[in-house]
């Protein structure tokens, strides 16, 4: 009897958890969404001149206790915004892989430009500060929302993710 009721208590436990999981993971997956909105409207606003902005690394397109962040793509698959990474403003993603050999700067782009938005799962080093100092963790598997925004003939792809743990 006694075995059976702790059973019971542990299943209990365990659903509890999942759901308070889940529940943690969609508000995560609401944050990103938001970011992705405010950095939108703002280069809907300015074009060219929000891509500063977003890449601030102190801005507001950046939380850094979440490893929450936007970052921007051209239609052409190349990154223009990122507050972590600047070395990688300017640079062509289009063939790049992650560490599983999916090809996903190209496929976040495709589904945002055929499809308006939607959510790219793949892998990616998960930033965490230190003070003042970024480091990097092992791979963790990342699931992006990107959206498509315009300014002028100009295209671009707003992302924003979060880290499955």
């Amino acid at each position: 009897m006694k075995r059976r009721y702790l059973s019971a208590i542990a299943v209990f436990v365990l659903i509890i958890g999942f759901y308070g999981w889940a529940g943690a993971n969609e508000a995560m997956k609401q944050d990103a969404m938001n970011m992705v909105e405010k950095a939108g409207r703002l280069i809907e606003e300015k074009g060219d001149a929000a891509l500063a902005a977003i890449s601030d690394p102190k801005g507001e397109f950046i939380d850094r206790e979440k490893a929450l962040y936007v970052f921007v793509y051209n239609k052409d698959v190349v990154i223009v915004a990122h507050p972590y990474r600047p070395d990688l403003i300017g640079q062509p993603m289009k063939w790049k892989f992650d560490g599983r050999g999916k090809m996903f700067h190209h496929e976040i782009v495709k589904k945002a430009l055929t499809e308006g938005s939607g959510w790219t799962k793949y892998v990616w080093q998960k930033p965490v500060s230190v003070g003042e100092e970024v480091k990097y963790q092992a791979m963790y598997v990342k699931n992006s929302y990107a959206k498509l925004f315009q300014y002028g003939d100009k295209k671009y792809i707003v992302c924003s993710g979060i880290y499955e743990e």
